[in-house]
């Protein structure tokens, strides 16, 4: 019903065998509605007028594209779009109709920005779970440079020791030897202290 001034009602689609053909093999394809239109609510009297609406679609990309037909007389517009067709009883069938008047257009549009607000109440558990992890990095960092400071601190008097244990001697001679140092024969202690 267009405002009270016209009735619409469905009589049937118009798929031919060609066009079904075209839609299994994923191309693009027509499909016709035929509708009467009657003046007024009454659809038992009068002489309606028979309008074909049509719309193209393509499965394989989703585009869709309504013909736009006028009613005679009027400036009312239609156009198909959506199809509910049901193939065991083609009488149980349904459309679903878009109309507008040309001269009452609905005012343009308006650009709006939507935004989403949602309240996470635990999200503070996760940035407390990051913020103990990035403190934990840290500390280990500080407690691993400590030991290491200690380790190279603790190789440096080794190593003095080691200078002041040493003792110069000619090849012949047996070098003395303390109670800690290990008994290794010259030559390999002279290897050991070089490198």
């Amino acid at each position: 019903l267009l405002a009270s001034k016209k009735t619409i009602k469905f009589i049937d689609f118009d798929f031919p065998p060609e066009e079904m053909a075209k839609m299994r093999a994923q191309e693009a394809f027509r499909v016709k509605a035929r509708v009467e239109v009657f003046d007024g609510a009454d659809t038992s009297h009068g002489n309606p007028e028979l309008l074909e609406l049509s719309v193209t679609r393509n499965l394989a990309t989703g585009e869709a594209h309504q013909e736009d037909v006028v009613i005679p007389n009027t400036s009312y517009h239609l156009q198909l779009a959506e199809l509910h067709p049901d193939l065991s009883d083609r009488s149980k069938s349904k459309i679903i109709l878009a109309s507008f008047d040309k001269d009452n257009m609905p005012p343009p549009a308006k650009d709006a920005i939507t935004v989403e607000a949602f309240i996470k109440p635990y999200i503070n558990l996760v940035w407390g779970g990051i913020l103990i992890v990035v403190l934990g990095f840290y500390l280990a960092v500080i407690r691993r440079r400590k030991e290491a400071l200690v380790a190279i601190g603790r190789a440096e008097k080794s190593y003095e020791k080691l200078l002041a244990l040493r003792v110069t001697t000619d090849d012949l001679k047996e070098p003395i030897v303390s109670e800690r140092s290990p008994k290794v024969p010259l030559k390999a202690r002279r290897r050991d202290l070089r490198s």
